[in-house]
């Protein structure tokens, strides 16, 4: 088969004319390639000056921030302020006094794990103390058996240094159903032929309704006239085991006003580890009873 095709009138026309313009079209291609390197480094030039002429990131930020709406979101995402009561001077005679205050943490989701508290009595500030706040806790700032010469005119309570911290998965959260709760108040009964004074006291039963162990849980119970706080207490109760219910008691060895109602706190840092009695590594730190 002859696969040779004759060249046509029309395709020697073209190479003619190819070969008479060859310099037109060098020229053309170079121009071309001219323009396609200008475009790039004009493309690279203005690139580079807006690079150099842009806000840095840190100025961005410091903008960001000043604009406001850092601010509203850093609000919004920040713990609320924690509710003080009102201080009080609770007397126990012979120049004695309980200082007392509620406190109150009104986040579900952060707690204090440290706070500074300081009563100030007649404008004279008290040596400083410290305490904790679980999440959503509340109970009482406390200064016990503060004995002065001086009449107290005024008390009041400042809160200071307060370090809050996110609740994450790996927090324990202990929860202590409380039921059963009486006050009886001060009375007399007859034993034999003596005549026998029973001071206040306040019962309870408590649960510790979690997987842990605990070397001591501190308790407060505070006994109330109308809203008004009347008397107060402290005690401990030494290992507490994981489950365990226990009947707790609170008395009073001093005369005080027949109270309306009672209340009790469990008093028991999340954070801290070292009351956790050992059983059971748990990744967050922590020691579970093994069931």
């Amino acid at each position: 088969m002859d696969y040779f095709q004759p060249l046509s009138q029309k395709d020697l026309d073209r190479g003619m004319y190819f070969l008479q313009h060859k310099a037109m079209f060098i020229r053309l291609a170079w121009i071309l390639a001219i323009l396609i390197i200008v475009s790039i480094y004009t493309v690279l030039v203005f690139n580079v000056v807006r690079y150099i002429q842009a806000p840095s990131w840190l100025a961005i930020s410091e903008s960001f921030k000043s604009s406001g709406v850092w601010s509203n979101y850093h609000q919004a995402k920040a713990p609320l302020e924690i509710e003080l009561g009102q201080a009080r001077a609770l007397t126990l005679g012979n120049s004695v006094y309980n200082l007392v205050a509620t406190i109150k943490n009104p986040n579900p989701d952060w707690l204090a794990s440290s706070l500074e508290y300081k009563f100030i009595i007649n404008g004279q500030a008290l040596p400083v103390r410290t305490a904790f706040l679980n999440a959503a806790d509340q109970h009482l700032l406390l200064q016990l058996g503060y004995k002065t010469d001086a009449p107290v005119a005024s008390v009041d309570i400042e809160i200071d240094n307060i370090r809050w911290q996110r609740l994450t998965d790996e927090t324990p959260q202990i929860s202590w159903p409380i039921t059963d709760l009486k006050y009886q108040g001060e009375s007399s009964v007859q034993v034999g032929s003596a005549m026998v004074n029973l001071p206040a006291q306040v019962s309870w039963q408590a649960q510790n309704k979690s997987l842990f162990n605990f070397w001591e849980v501190g308790w407060q119970v505070a006994l109330f006239e109308n809203d008004n706080i009347i008397g107060v207490a402290e005690l401990n109760e030494r290992d507490f085991k994981s489950l365990e219910t226990r009947n707790i008691e609170a008395t009073w060895a001093y005369n005080l006003p027949r109270a309306t109602r009672a209340e009790v706190w469990p008093i028991l840092n999340w954070l801290d580890k070292n009351n956790f009695k050992s059983t059971e590594s748990t990744p967050g730190n922590q020691d579970r009873l093994r069931l």
